[in-house]
């Protein structure tokens, strides 16, 4: 089977997306900070305390969190362009907005 373009596309933004989630546990599990722990309720001294003490490593988080979100929906367009095929239907175009959708949501 020769690659496609679209092929080709899907390839290297579903490889980078899961290149960028190993770095993504690499640094939580390297740093013990995670940008998941404030979305919990803590007190505000705690979050402030929290916050001055992992900066940092939370701007370097969420750096490559936000890299990570635009390969994850790159790969799922390139998912979706590659099964159609150049017949897009309905049920590809679902699976666009439904990708663009959730890294819309995970960049909030």
């Amino acid at each position: 089977m020769q690659a496609t373009p679209e092929l080709r596309v899907l390839r290297v933004s579903s490889c980078a997306a899961f290149g960028l989630l190993l770095l993504l546990c690499a640094l939580t599990l390297f740093s013990g900070v995670s940008q998941q722990w404030f979305e919990l309720v803590h007190t505000p001294e705690v979050y402030a305390q929290a916050l001055q003490r992992d900066a940092a490593w939370l701007r370097t988080i969420i750096v490559f969190d936000d890299l990570f979100i635009a390969t994850y929906v790159s790969a799922t367009v390139a998912l979706a362009a590659f099964l159609s095929q150049g017949q897009w239907q309905v049920w590809q175009r679902l699976i666009v907005v439904g990708g663009v959708a959730a890294g819309v949501l995970d960049l909030q």
